[in-house]
């Protein structure tokens, strides 16, 4: 059996085997379709954001340096990426799309273009699955590893999938009751993992939409390979990706 779910831009999935996939599922309908759809995807480092009066409303703005495109091109040095939301004196307004940005870190994110008076500036959007990545070392002097939205860890890039830690404990999303239903699934090598997913997935294949899709697998902390996934592999994968991506628009559009 197999559940998931997306939890916003932190994905948890309820894994019911080994490794569970998982879908999103909005307007858009596919972690493809957010690629399409974004103007610019890029990764940057936040160094202030702050809060102004817009049209109507209030919009935070992130100033990022130190940015690489990889889809797009916008500002050479810096950007500034606008999203609705934030304090002014008394006066707040939050919507459940916002994403969650840390001074000082660094980040992948997907932005779309301006229309209109606001046509020179960019915005976050809400994704279908996951368009926000973060990167943060998990020791003092360890390397910038790459997390899905603000918390799971990725432990391994596949050509089709992501495979990343849950922060929720297997005990913890199974508590003890009077009978047994599921198994607590053993540790396997990243290897076995591999295995795993590749199998799942080739399976699986012409259910996806679109079919062969990237799709997210999860594994609970107690099975963890301890291997992560850094900036410049993550960047690699996702430029292949928005290539492919690409590639499928351009094919559509000559038929």
């Amino acid at each position: 059996m197999r559940a998931c779910v997306w939890g916003g831009l932190t994905t948890l999935l309820l894994s019911l085997i080994y490794v569970a996939p998982c879908f999103g599922e909005c307007a858009r309908g596919s972690f493809e379709a957010d690629i399409e759809w974004a103007d610019l995807i890029f990764a940057g480092t936040l160094d202030r954001s702050e809060v102004v009066r817009g049209a109507g409303t209030i919009i935070t703005r992130h100033h990022f340096s130190q940015i690489h495109y990889i889809k797009g091109k916008g500002p050479k040095d810096a950007l500034v990426l606008a999203q609705v939301g934030g304090r002014l004196g008394n006066e707040e307004i939050t919507t459940d799309e916002a994403l969650d940005f840390r001074q000082g870190r660094r980040y992948v994110a997907f932005a779309h273009k301006g229309a209109g008076r606001d046509k020179a500036g960019y915005y976050a959007f809400s994704a279908c699955g996951v368009n926000l990545f973060e990167f943060w070392p998990e020791t003092e002097s360890g390397p910038l590893i790459v997390h899905v939205g603000n918390g799971s860890p990725l432990l391994a890039v596949r050509d089709r999938y992501l495979l990343l830690l849950r922060d929720e404990s297997w005990e913890s999303a199974h508590p003890t009751s009077g009978y047994a239903v599921f198994a607590r699934p053993p540790k396997r090598s990243l290897a076995e993992e591999v295995r795993s997913a590749d199998s799942t997935y080739a399976a699986d294949w012409e259910r996806l939409d679109p079919p062969g899709g990237i799709r997210l697998f999860a594994l609970w902390p107690h099975q963890d390979p301890e291997t992560r996934v850094t900036e410049g592999p993550f960047i690699d994968w996702l430029a292949r990706v928005c290539e492919r991506v690409a590639a499928a628009a351009d094919s559509g559009k000559a038929r």
